[in-house]
């Protein structure tokens, strides 16, 4: 990956990942830093100890609640040194962006803000003047998830203003993806011709939690004199209304029957049962 000041070279041939930053093309720097995932469990190694560095290792638990991440687990270690950890409590937005974290106590212990693309802006003015955009080091150095709880690879040596959304790497500044995505999603819309755009360029209504097919969950309250109010939730992947598969489940209070049925559709088409 390169900018007009930097690159950075990835390499992986049996050793550990080697990155190479360039700046102005003046100043190289090795860097021999890891990182694993595994769900809601991931580990920083910082110069492991193989590279003759003592080492430093965290282990960070994201722990989830009835709406998402709700806290943080961190272990860290240095070396063959004491195990340290610490525990923050998340507060999010309602797209699910990590905003502000705070101690067992309650004290607010660091800060981050977003646009509605992502983009890093200043928590206090919300310009794009002294953002952690242009000092993440401001930022502990777990703390690399933030827009919609993605990962941004702004931290540390990679600094490079993108977002690992899973599928795809991300531009916020764009506000497009830096590659196509494999389906036109909405053919029935000007919107889904363009396959590097994010969220249907609709950012405040929509997310894309991992590149996949969208996942929905589409509440239904209905009444009639017959058999009285009825509630139920439809369950579907796709788009509504546009290519969807989805099962619905309800209970009418007037005849006390549960029901359930199963559902496709495309533009112009619809099949139930």
């Amino acid at each position: 990956m390169k900018t007009p000041r930097k690159a950075v070279e990835v390499f992986s041939r049996g050793r550990p990942s080697k990155a190479k930053r360039n700046l102005d093309g003046s100043v190289t720097q090795w860097v021999h830093d890891r990182r694993y995932y595994n769900g809601n469990y991931e580990e920083d190694h910082v110069a492991p100890k193989w590279w003759g560095q003592p080492g430093i290792v965290r282990k960070i638990h994201y722990i989830a609640g009835g709406d998402g991440i709700c806290a943080m687990y961190i272990q860290t270690q240095i070396g063959e040194g004491e195990i340290k950890d610490s525990i923050f409590y998340v507060y999010k937005d309602y797209l699910g962006s990590f905003l502000t974290f705070t101690d067992e106590k309650g004290d607010v212990k660091y800060e981050q803000n977003f646009d509605a693309w992502g983009r890093y802006r200043n928590i206090k003015d919300w310009s794009y003047v002294n953002t952690y955009n242009s000092k993440p080091s401001e930022l502990p150095r777990w703390l690399y998830r933030g827009f919609t709880g993605h990962e941004h690879l702004n931290r540390e040596q990679l600094e490079f203003n993108l977002i690992n959304m899973n599928g795809r790497l991300y531009d916020p500044i764009n506000g497009r993806m830096l590659s196509v995505d494999n389906y036109a999603h909405d053919d029935a819309g000007t919107q889904g011709y363009n396959r590097y755009t994010y969220a249907n360029n609709n950012p405040l209504k929509y997310t894309d939690p991992d590149g996949e097919v969208p996942f929905f969950i589409i509440p239904n309250v209905g009444w009639s004199s017959s058999g009285g109010l009825s509630i139920g939730l439809e369950f579907g992947i796709g788009i509504p209304g546009l290519l969807s598969a989805s099962v619905t489940v309800g209970y009418s209070f007037g005849s006390k029957q549960l029901s359930a049925s199963i559902q496709g559709g495309a533009v112009g088409f619809y099949a139930g049962y």
